[in-house]
């Protein structure tokens, strides 16, 4: 009886492991998705502010080149 009492215990000590380790899974799957969600939307804005930087230097570009013209033709 005494060997089946500590066997239980033991049993009873793993389930609870068990159990632990399993809020710890779903602990990090959680944050994954997360992270992959937050990811997702860091990368959109990026290639948004790319695209914006890009923009602005062709304008950037075409207003130097004026500017040059100008200076040219005033020359």
């Amino acid at each position: 009886l005494s060997m089946q009492t500590q066997q239980v215990g033991t049993i009873l000590t793993m389930i609870k492991e068990l159990d632990l380790l399993q809020d710890r899974i779903t602990s990090v799957s959680t944050t994954l998705q997360r992270l992959r969600a937050e990811n997702k939307k860091l990368r959109a804005s990026l290639l948004s502010a790319e695209e914006k930087n890009r923009q602005l230097q062709s304008r950037i570009d075409q207003a130097s080149e004026r500017l040059e013209n100008l200076l040219h033709t005033k020359a």
